[in-house]
């Protein structure tokens, strides 16, 4: 983690101060994030973008890079005031896909969930995961666990320390694959959750990011979770 932080250090204080604030990329429970770090590398050139697993992370860099364009979470570019979505990520003709509430405890319902552990990678940050699951599941007050790892949701239910996960549809089929718990779709949100999304500080041109994405081929999109970028 230390050689993240200096790291993007580096970039902000080496690459912002010559040109342009670096790309800062986050999706959050990536496999690899040195692979995705490579793809942008490939795209954009060595040194325009600093890659993330973790929200924080980007929280923290943009303290220090308020300008640098963002690829991360479209519901998490939502809560970060003064940006603008660009381009929108797309995956089977789709902007975004339901969350959906997996446990093995027949006692729990739709209309119960509130009143049980709810584990969750966290790809909003503490006090955004709150108000999304309000917003997305109407749960008032969760009893929240993050991890930065989809693995980790089935480890906290095992344990015992988790009663529910929350994840989005398109990993069920692979996290029911890693278990022998009969786990069972409870509840799902409201409302489809945006894929990753390129967003720009309100001012701030970033023709040259787009430009480069609209050209980005399959297997590096593929790592961002999603089959296009479409303009917003």
């Amino acid at each position: 983690m230390l050689q993240v932080v200096l790291y993007a250090l580096f970039l902000v204080v080496g690459v912002g101060a010559q040109g342009p604030a670096p790309v800062v990329v986050c999706v959050p429970g990536a496999l690899s994030v040195t692979q995705i770090q490579q793809d942008f590398e490939t795209t954009l050139g060595a040194g325009r973008a600093i890659v993330f697993g973790r929200i924080k992370d980007v929280e923290n860099m943009l303290a220090t890079s308020p300008n640098s364009p963002i690829i991360v979470p479209g519901e998490f570019a939502s809560f970060t005031p003064a940006y603008k979505v660009v381009l929108k990520g797309r995956k089977n003709g789709q902007t975004g896909q339901k969350y959906v509430a997996l446990a093995s405890n027949p006692a729990i319902t739709s209309a119960n969930l509130g009143s049980y552990r709810i584990a969750m990678v966290d790809f909003l940050g503490r006090e955004n995961l709150v108000q999304f699951l309000s917003t997305a599941f109407s749960i008032a007050t969760p009893k929240l666990k993050k991890t930065n790892k989809p693995e980790d949701l089935l480890i906290l239910l095992g344990m015992e320390s988790a009663d529910v996960i929350i994840v989005p549809e398109g990993d069920v089929v692979e996290l029911k694959a890693g278990t022998k718990t009969d786990l069972k779709a409870v509840a799902e949100s409201i409302s489809p959750v945006p894929y990753p999304v390129l967003a720009a500080k309100n001012g701030v041109s970033v023709d040259d990011v787009v430009a480069a994405l609209m050209k980005q081929p399959p297997a590096l999109l593929k790592d961002l979770g999603i089959d296009k970028w479409e303009k917003q």
